[in-house]
């Protein structure tokens, strides 16, 4: 039987072999101790970064462009040229593992990326008060992440209808990691979403 620290370390690096979901080890990590957790959590973190450096905003890296985590390989990405919700895909087809990385809030409101981001985080997050007036730029498809996040998630699922997914982000990409677990459809063929628990690292 593999220990919770082998098995942290192996649920990223594609080690672990069993017949239940790659990301149902996950419950091991309540009991585990940092070193287990941080075998889990950096190469997520390192995903998540990638979100904010290889899309479009302030945080633009070109170097970062089409860079990626160790032994996953880049898929679909969201990255609209203007505002917009913004995700990238990491994949492990060898054991039809993906990750998605949602982005966070571009803190530059001086520009369209972060400007959107705090049209979108009102409009997600705050239950009463007016829209900034920079919001009336952009139209309420671009604004609507949420909407945006579940088409992206749909269309990682058309493309890899076998991948077991884990959603993850930081800021308001933790916000939607969050929300897709709830209301995404199951990647699972033939499980209904209401019965799937999806992981969430944010």
């Amino acid at each position: 039987e593999l220990t919770r620290r082998r098995m942290a370390a192996r649920l990223l690096d594609g080690g672990q072999r069993s017949t239940t979901p790659a990301w149902a080890g996950l419950a091991a990590l309540l009991n585990c101790t940092d070193a287990e957790f941080r075998a889990l959590a950096e190469p997520l973190g390192q995903m998540t970064s990638l979100a904010y450096t290889a899309t479009h905003g302030s945080y633009f890296n070109s170097s970062t462009v089409n860079s990626t985590v160790d032994s996953w390989v880049r898929g679909l990405t969201a990255n609209p040229p203007g505002g917009g919700m913004r995700a990238l895909l990491f994949l492990q087809p060898r054991t039809q593992r993906g990750v998605v990385a949602f982005r966070g809030t571009d803190l530059d409101r001086h520009a369209a990326s972060g400007q959107a981001d705090a049209c979108a985080d009102h409009f997600l997050f705050n239950e009463s008060g007016a829209l900034p007036e920079f919001c009336a730029q952009f139209d309420a498809a671009t604004l609507d992440y949420f909407a945006r996040a579940l088409e992206f998630v749909a269309e990682v699922r058309a493309a890899h209808p076998n991948l077991d997914l884990l959603f993850t982000g930081h800021s308001l990409g933790a916000g939607l990691a969050m929300m897709m677990s709830v209301a995404a459809p199951a990647s699972q063929p033939g499980v209904p979403a209401a019965e799937v628990k999806w992981p969430v690292v944010g």
